[in-house]
């Protein structure tokens, strides 16, 4: 097929380079992930979650793709200032990397966190000061330094040799809902609401879990609703319990009905009814195997109940 041409001209650059196939795919989705998480902004002109990943994908060959990709969309996606800050961050973020490496203090799961968070704080504080420093301008940069740790944490649970936490799996949901906000609000919006019908599939608790998360980190961008998250994990409390084991077009219905009831007491809830019924509508195109496919992630591994241990009898 002629789409598969550009993967096979790729896989024979890989051979002759002597390259994995499996390190040239990871290599890219480093790339690409990084590229898209640059563009993510919480509390005005703060971008963490770039840096965060950066911090967590090592100093080889991924490392290096990550880097890369944060190079390549912070110049396209930010203007001179703020591309010139968060690039020299990313960069000495990924020399800190390489130079430690080797080294026992780097194995800890805290010492990139500490790191990033110490230099996005260095050299936030240079391009920043010019502006001047007002309370809601600290308390605004403070909260980005804490996310870039935090993102490094939870970045570093979606390792390559084992099955991704499902927590960071949370995270890096709500940060591309936060991508996605960037461009549309209504597309932020519906990306939140269908990472609730996803969840759903594994229950009530799940789906709120998940719709408060992420709801709560699209409302933390430019224009976006504080109140986000409370819709979401109501409409996902509810669809996520009598209904997860039914039909699809159930799940749904009740899931519109619960967001319309909710945002009928929202500020601007017509925005967030419309992005609520996309999101729906999105969900009944998916195929059924994608779902199963993402239940891997979202759905706990139900296990076979052990069989009972025969009581020893009484010596005679």
């Amino acid at each position: 097929m002629p789409t598969k041409e550009p993967i096979r001209r790729v896989k024979r650059l890989a051979s002759r380079l002597n390259l994995p196939w499996n390190a040239v795919t990871a290599c890219l989705r480093r790339f690409l992930l990084a590229a898209v998480l640059s563009q993510g902004f919480v509390l005005g002109e703060h971008a963490p979650f770039a840096l965060g990943y950066i911090a967590a994908s090592g100093s080889g060959l991924e490392g290096a793709a990550a880097l890369l990709g944060g190079l390549v969309g912070c110049l396209l996606g930010m203007d001179t200032s703020g591309a010139l800050r968060y690039a020299a961050a990313a960069i000495l973020i990924y020399a800190v990397e390489f130079a430690f490496f080797d080294r026992p203090l780097y194995k800890s799961r805290w010492f990139m966190a500490v790191c990033s968070a110490v230099i996005a704080g260095i050299t936030g504080f240079v391009y920043l000061s010019g502006a001047g420093w007002s309370q809601v301008a600290i308390l605004n940069f403070a909260s980005e330094l804490v996310m870039v740790g935090v993102s490094c944490l939870f970045f570093r649970g979606l390792g390559e040799d084992a099955a991704p936490d499902r927590g960071s799996l949370l995270f890096l949901t709500a940060a591309l809902a936060v991508c996605l906000a960037r461009f549309s609000p209504l597309a932020g919006n519906a990306g939140a609401a269908l990472a609730v019908l996803l969840a759903s599939r594994a229950g009530a608790g799940a789906a709120a879990i998940t719709g408060g998360a992420v709801g709560l980190a699209v409302g933390l961008t430019e224009g976006g609703t504080p109140l986000l998250g409370a819709v979401l994990a109501f409409s996902g409390a509810l669809t996520g319990g009598p209904l997860v084991k039914q039909k699809r077009l159930g799940t749904v219905l009740l899931f519109v009905v619960c967001g319309l009831l909710a945002t009928a007491w929202v500020q601007g809830g017509t925005a967030l009814a419309a992005a609520l019924v996309l999101a729906a509508i999105l969900y009944s195109l998916l195929p059924e195997q994608l779902l199963r496919r993402a239940d891997r992630y979202t759905c706990p591994p139900v296990h076979a109940p052990s069989a009972p241990v025969e009581a020893a009898a009484p010596p005679a």
